[in-house]
């Protein structure tokens, strides 16, 4: 089972958006995306269930969800970089290090296709996967 991170804009930055919805509206995305694919058969670490957990713990800062993402991105099979990535700092640091480390990088960001087609390129990447395990 390949263990996928979901790259992905959660800070609002639409000046034309409330604030509010727009980051509720990114987090539903991702929620919405980690759940089909964990339906597919997939492990997922979406960073957007990360920022929930001040409602719970006040002394939990921005920043160290930011350090506890990137160190579960670390530890991915695959990372997808979700359409409007780009748009985030945060975003293309986990990008940066993902290439640096030699992580998979599925981009989205010039196309944004359906579930249907994402699970398809996931299928696919998980039989490559292990085909190079079984190789071994």
């Amino acid at each position: 089972m390949l263990l996928v991170y979901l790259l992905g804009k959660i800070t609002p930055r639409d000046p034309n958006k409330s604030p509010g919805m727009e980051y509720l509206e990114n987090v539903e995305w991702m929620l919405h995306l980690e759940a089909e694919l964990v339906k597919a058969g997939f492990a997922v670490i979406n960073p957007g269930s990360d920022f929930l957990l001040p409602l719970k713990s006040r002394d939990i800062t921005v920043e160290m969800l930011r350090e506890v993402a990137l160190e579960k991105m670390r530890r991915c099979d695959m990372v997808i970089a979700l359409p409007g990535w780009r748009e985030s700092e945060n975003c293309m640091r986990e990008y940066e290090e993902a290439k640096r480390l030699g992580i998979r990088i599925t981009d989205l960001e010039h196309e944004c296709p359906g579930l249907a087609e994402i699970n398809s390129i996931l299928k696919k990447a998980e039989k490559e996967e292990s085909y190079v395990q079984g190789s071994n």
